[in-house]
């Protein structure tokens, strides 16, 4: 999830990423059902109001990211040009 990373979420954005990811657009309604329940377990912060509001990562969501990340091998990175 893009907050997972830190980055804003917004309600058009969750709305396009549920359409890209299951093929279907959802109603409004049920993208602020979704993000509530997200706000209610813990896993997104609201910030400003109405049209303006936007979600952040909670730090328990954050502290998740951190925890899965620290879990996978480190990929080196390789520059092609430098190949013998």
């Amino acid at each position: 999830m893009h907050s997972g990373q830190g980055w804003r979420l917004s309600r058009s954005l969750y709305m396009s990423i549920v359409e890209s990811a299951l093929g279907e657009p959802i109603s409004d309604a049920m993208a602020t059902r979704d993000l509530t329940a997200m706000v209610a377990a813990g896993l997104l912060m609201p910030v400003g109001e109405k049209r303006g509001r936007r979600y952040l990562p909670s730090d328990s969501l954050r502290a998740l990211e951190q925890e899965i990340r620290s879990t996978q091998p480190n990929h080196p990175t390789i520059n092609p040009y430098n190949q013998p």
